[in-house]
């Protein structure tokens, strides 16, 4: 009852969240777009960036404040993507509103530093969201930065695998792309049992149909023991669920045919293999 009772106190007191805080994050918006406010004082005010995200995102924001904070902030953006969590949000925010012409200018002044976003805490993010929103043509600098890194090394790097899989997603079947993805369907049995690099796999498995049945027959030789590892049972998983018909007939076959230690019965009662014989 007296927990009741503080509820009821603490709802009657509370201001409406969302009128509250909508008004004043268009305000802000605006005040940014005409240059009210100044980029150095917007970015040191994590209440402001706040309100500038939910601005961002309403259905009803002008698309002409859009244009006019993006050009505002510009050449302030790779600085913006590093510099905190609540700056990196609002870059993030800023590429999923914005024109096609004005993510591609957005992504001019970023992919020139991708190394540094793809290392940093708050830059990844800004990366692995750029990523998505710009065509591939403008992505060369960044599939650069991946094949002079190695593919390997930025697979099993935390954020570097972040910037794979939406590279993966929305350009795997490009011809820019087409050599990255080639390389890691081949390497595919070794990357599915890291920790980061499992998900990029995972990636190409949904996302990439030609290259399905490719993975699964990698797979095979060792599915087994796949199928009972920490990282690597949830692409064989991923592999039953995006394959069809084929990719389970030729697991269960392998499965079936194993001796004791290793054999489908087995893997029902290991606490990863449980999982991969729930699939069928």
């Amino acid at each position: 009852f007296i927990v009741e009772q503080f509820v009821g106190l603490w709802l009657r007191r509370s201001p409406p969240m969302v009128d509250h805080v909508a008004e004043p994050a268009t305000d802000h918006l605006a005040e940014l777009a005409l240059g009210t406010i100044s980029v150095e004082d917007f970015s040191n005010d994590e209440e402001m960036c706040a309100k500038v995200v939910v601005a961002l995102k309403r259905q009803d924001v002008n698309q002409e404040d859009i244009e006019k904070f993006l050009q505002r902030i510009r050449q302030d953006v790779l600085r913006l993507a590093l510099c905190s969590r609540h700056t990196s949000k609002v870059v993030q925010a800023l590429l999923s509103v914005a024109s096609a012409s004005g993510s591609v200018a957005l992504g001019a002044e970023l992919f020139g530093s991708t190394m540094q976003l793809l290392e940093s805490l708050h830059g990844n993010h800004v990366l692995t969201k750029a990523v998505g929103v710009v065509p591939i043509s403008s992505l060369s600098d960044v599939i650069k930065v991946v094949e002079s890194k190695g593919l390997r090394w930025v697979a099993r790097h935390p954020f570097g695998s972040r910037v794979l899989e939406q590279l993966i997603v929305h350009h795997s079947s490009s011809e820019q792309m087409r050599a990255l993805v080639e390389e890691l369907v081949e390497n595919a049995e070794e990357m599915c049992r890291h920790k980061y690099s499992n998900f990029v796999i995972q990636h190409i498995l949904e996302h990439n149909h030609e290259h399905q049945q490719v993975i699964v027959d990698l797979l095979l030789p060792t599915v087994a023991y796949l199928s009972q590892h920490r990282n690597a049972s949830h692409v064989v998983q991923k592999a039953l669920q995006c394959g069809g018909c084929v990719a389970q007939s030729k697991i269960a076959d392998a499965l079936l045919n194993k001796q004791p230690a290793y054999s489908f019965a087995d893997l029902a009662a290991l606490r990863y293999g449980k999982y991969v014989v729930e699939e069928f």
